[in-house]
């Protein structure tokens, strides 16, 4: 039985600073699981809600925190297939900085006993919005086949596929759908330290992160050998990396990325391009269908071996050591690993 209270860390007002705080512990609802989390990812979304009042929560103080892994404590009565003591790893709910959160049963995956609670709090973030950009259909999508069918596995063979940012948690789940997708020639920019671990992942190319966009494409156009690319996943998003993907593609080519575009909608039809954003969240009903399919196969793809976390780095002193952690993922001090907390720490 899971105690009344739990401590937690609060937002108490938009862009305001954190506080470490008591909440109640939460009982789950129909379809719903109480996890006792282990390990807490940090992710961009968290700082961003916390300095500009993205996403505009509607009440405060509220808990941030949108992926975790840890232990299921209780079950609500109409959930099949998980009882109390199940290792597994939650996303989309949100407030997985405290010690106890509620996870919808259809969403969560197992944790395999061969991967860490700190490991497995890095996957659904990193898989979610790839696996959306690449399968999902137009307009939120590319609308391929799902690699996780028997119709999708391998059927791009011949294909090329260009991944901006390789080296962030996005990039290097890209990076391994796409080869599980059967993509021959996989190109990612990163920087050159990255190499190694990007190519064990899948990539066949790796670009440095530094080339301009016209640099880029005379690189792409190199490893193609004047064959056209008519695929690009942008896993940073920022006005340059669009911009650069963009130019790399042929005409008919689609970009998926994951910030809204900066690409201007009559040039995009100019070029006969498509630029799709990617929103790698569970709440429209759009996505639920793919990302409870997904979930329901990434367990039995880790065991395999077919599919690999990402590198998680567990950040020491709990809950109070997030705020300082937000500040250095900001910053962009989390070059290719992913930020955890335990918030038994605290």
């Amino acid at each position: 039985m899971a105690p009344r209270t739990q401590t937690a860390l609060l937002l108490p007002a938009e862009r305001g600073e954190f506080q470490l705080g008591s909440k109640p512990v939460p009982s789950p609802k129909a379809g719903e699981v109480l996890v006792r989390n282990s390990a807490s990812a940090l992710n961009p979304i968290d700082w961003k809600v916390q300095t500009t009042g993205f996403l505009g929560p509607k009440e405060y103080p509220v808990v941030l925190g949108f992926e975790g892994a840890g232990f299921v404590e209780e079950v609500d009565k109409g959930v099949e297939g998980l009882r109390k003591g199940d290792r597994v790893v939650s996303y989309g709910e949100g407030q997985t900085f405290q010690q106890y959160s509620i996870a919808r049963a259809d969403i969560v995956m197992k944790v395999p006993d061969s991967i860490t609670f700190e490991q497995a709090a890095a996957v659904p973030s990193a898989f979610v919005t790839p696996a959306i950009g690449l399968y999902q259909k137009s307009p939120h999508g590319l609308g391929f086949a799902e690699t996780w069918t028997t119709s999708g596995r391998e059927k791009y063979t011949g294909e090329a596929i260009l991944i901006m940012g390789g080296s962030t948690q996005n990039g290097q789940a890209a990076i391994q759908l796409a080869r599980l997708s059967g993509f021959s020639l996989i190109l990612t920019t990163a920087s050159a330290k990255h190499s190694s671990h990007l190519q064990s992942l899948g990539a066949t190319h790796i670009l440095d992160r530094s080339l301009s966009a016209p640099q880029l494409r005379v690189e792409v156009e190199k490893v193609t050998g004047g064959k056209a690319l008519n695929v690009a996943y942008d896993a940073v998003g920022d006005a340059a990396t669009q911009q650069a993907a963009f130019d790399a593609l042929a005409p008919g080519g689609q970009l998926a990325t994951v910030l809204p575009s900066n690409i201007a909608e009559d040039k995009a039809k100019a070029e006969e391009k498509e630029v799709v954003f990617v929103i790698g969240n569970i709440d429209g009903d759009y996505n639920q269908e793919l990302v409870s399919g997904l979930m329901k196969v990434l367990s039995g793809l880790f065991e395999s071996g077919e599919l690999k976390t990402g590198t998680p780095e567990l950040i020491s002193g709990g809950l109070g050591a997030i705020p300082a952690a937000l500040k250095r993922l900001q910053a962009g001090g989390a070059s290719g690993v992913k930020f955890v907390v335990n918030p038994w720490e605290t």
